[in-house]
C-alpha cells in the first residue's frame, strides 16, 4: 500500500486506507488472543498501513493491545482514538472533566505520551460546541 493522504488541514501524512481496531475486541465475535492481535498490526504496518484507529469504547483490551503492537513504531504510524462514549450503554459525556479522565486513561492503555489524533466519537447534546 503506498498510496498516502494529508490529514485534513494539517501536514500529517496518512496511508489512504487506515487500521480500524474496532474488531479485534468488539462486535465481530469472538476476540483471538492478544499476540495474535498485536502481530496482525504490526504486519498491517509492514504492509503499509500508517494511521491505526481506536476507541475506548472497544474495550480497555483494545487499546492495549494496540499500544503493545505500535510501541517499536510509535514514531512511523499516526495514533488516532476517540472520547465520548463512557460506557457499554452508549452513554455520551463530552465534558471537560470527562475528556480530561478519557485522555489519561487511554495514554495509560496505549502505553504512549502522546494521541496525534483526539476526536469525539458521538456528539454530546449535552455539552457545547
Amino acid at each position: 500500500m503506498s498510496k498516502t493522504r494529508i490529514l485534513g488541514n494539517t501536514n500529517i501524512e496518512i496511508s489512504a486506507i487506515g487500521y480500524g481496531c474496532m474488531g479485534q475486541t468488539h462486535s465481530y465475535g469472538v476476540v483471538e488472543p492478544e499476540q495474535a492481535m498485536v502481530e496482525l498490526m504490526r504486519y498491517a504496518h509492514e504492509v503499509g498501513y500508517t494511521l491505526f484507529d481506536t476507541a475506548p469504547f472497544y474495550g480497555a483490551d483494545n487499546e492495549r493491545y494496540l499500544g503493545k503492537a505500535i510501541a517499536p513504531i510509535r514514531d512511523k504510524i499516526v495514533l488516532a482514538t476517540k472520547f465520548g462514549i463512557i460506557d457499554e450503554n452508549f452513554t455520551l459525556d463530552s465534558s471537560h472533566d470527562s475528556i480530561l479522565r478519557e485522555i489519561d486513561a487511554s495514554l495509560s492503555r496505549l502505553g504512549t505520551d502522546h494521541i496525534d489524533l483526539y476526536y469525539q466519537h458521538r456528539i454530546d447534546p449535552k455539552t457545547e460546541p
